[in-house]
């Protein structure tokens, strides 16, 4: 039946002297989860924390907002001494 299904989207006729056994669906790699740092994903991660802060640093608000950052400590440290 599901080889029909498969004919119908792409036109491809499907083997049907093949036999799926309970083992196929369990596929190659271990399904056991480990406690492993995985440190590909802390470095995309990363990359994408990098490249959207690059690109909001480059917008309209995100210069306003380091504007105001930078003129903040300026504006508050230029007041008058009374001596």
């Amino acid at each position: 039946m599901k080889h029909i299904a498969v004919f119908q989207f792409s036109g491809v006729a499907g083997n049907t002297s093949v036999t799926i056994a309970p083992e196929d669906y369990e596929g190659p790699l271990h399904s056991m989860p480990t406690q492993d740092t995985d440190y590909l994903l802390i470095l995309a991660w990363a990359f994408t924390v990098l490249v959207v802060s690059t690109m909001f640093l480059q917008s309209n608000r995100g210069q306003a907002v380091w504007n105001f950052l930078v003129s903040f400590g300026v504006d508050h440290h230029h007041h008058q001494h009374i001596d």
